[in-house]
Formats: structure tokens, sequence, C-alpha cells
């Protein structure tokens, strides 16, 4: 099994430039964007992000616990089988597609957001496909809405970062997660957001308790009213 069984549809040198890559790479590093959701992002679309599938190619040859790292840990994702095969039979490989969009624990998570944002914008729901919600391809969907698009892409990262926290840590202790638990997740990151941008626009974060100027060169941050509710 090889490293490129967790890649989705990466560009080759003739689709790197086209125009919705390039603005793909310019909305990523935007700096009004949050920076944890930027760098996520940018791990996303640089398949840094290292699932299970990703590292089979670094486990030597036969070793015996190499089907455990490559595969989900989602216990739906590993069911039990009465004889021993190898690998198990049933088990599903652990590429970047399954962990964040096609895992038993995400897929009602992302349904969830997909059906409140066409009560947001009022066009097509984003179909659960790598292209719409792993690279953001406006080819292959966008909002009807133009002044939606950022919108859009935050509350799709914070998704998919909610996903991807949870499921690090699923990893790690073996503790599972539940759809509901990336909703609650992806909610308190946007409230989180929307408060921070609030008191921008509500008070000087130069001027608050415990800061310093210094901190702060160049241009100030601050926000009017009418970009909060543009973003909002």
């Amino acid at each position: 099994m090889s490293n490129s069984i967790s890649r989705i549809s990466t560009p080759n040198s003739g689709t790197f430039f086209s125009p919705a890559w390039r603005q793909a790479w310019t909305d990523t590093h935007r700096k009004r964007r949050p920076r944890p959701l930027r760098v996520f992002e940018w791990q996303l679309l640089h398949d840094a992000l290292p699932v299970g599938a990703a590292k089979a190619a670094f486990c030597p040859d036969g070793a015996a616990y190499v089907t455990d790292v490559v595969c989900c840990c989602h216990s739906a994702c590993r069911p039990s089988n009465p004889t021993a095969s190898s690998p198990p039979l049933g088990w599903l490989p652990e590429t970047l597609a399954h962990a964040l969009v096609d895992c038993p624990a995400v897929k009602p998570a992302l349904q969830w957001l997909a059906r409140l944002w066409v009560r947001i914008d009022g066009g097509s729901a984003p179909p659960l496909t790598p292209s719409v919600w792993l690279q953001g391809n406006v080819e292959a969907w966008q909002p009807q809405r133009a002044d939606h698009k950022d919108l859009w892409r935050i509350l799709r990262v914070s998704l998919l970062a909610a996903v991807w926290t949870l499921r690090t840590r699923r990893r790690a202790t073996g503790e599972q997660f539940l759809p509901q638990q990336v909703v609650d997740a992806c909610i308190a990151d946007v409230r989180r957001l929307v408060y921070a941008d609030w008191q921008l626009v509500t008070s000087e974060c130069t001027s608050m308790a415990g800061t310093h100027s210094s901190w702060f060169p160049g241009h100030q941050p601050s926000m009017d009213g009418v970009e909060f509710e543009r973003r909002w």
C-alpha cells in the first residue's frame, strides 16, 4: 500500500496554476481569517495531515501493526471478525477523504452543515465530496451568493478542524466521538470568532487592560459594524 492512497485529486503541474487553485491558495493566506484555521487549511491543501493510510509507506515490510496504523479507528470502521484475516475483513483504510468526509462519526456532521447552509444561502446544498469540502473547489460547487463565500469557508474549515481535533484524540486515546460532538465543537469555535470580531467593533484592542500598543505594530486591528454584518 503506497502513500498515494491518502491523496485526493492532488493537482498536477497543469491544474495547480488554474484559477480555482490560485484562488484557493489566496483565500488560505488571507490574514483577516483566524490563524488556527489558516494553519489547518494550509496543512489540508498541502496534504500534510498525517492520516493512517499516509503512514503505510513508513512501516517496515511485514510489520504486524501495519493494519492498525493504516485503518480508521472508528468502531464501525473496524468490525470484529470471527476469523482472522490480513487485513481484517471490513476494516477501512483511513485516507484523508475517509477521515474528514466519509467516516461514520463525521458524515452526519457535514450533512448538518450542508442543511444549515441551504437556510443561510438559499441555494443548493454542498455535495459531500472531497473536492468541495477538502479542496474548496469552486468549479465543483460554490455558494449562490458571492458575499457568502468567506462565511462558507470559515464554517467549512471550522467543522473540518473540529473533526481533526477529535480524530487525533481518538487515535491517541481510543476515545470514540459522535457527530454531535463535532457539531458542538464547530459551534463553539464559530461563536468565539464572532465574539472576537464583535470586540473589534465595540472596543479598541490597543486600549484594553493588559495590552500594550507595541503589540500591534503597523495597521491597528479594527472592524466597523458594516464589515461585521457583511462577514457574519
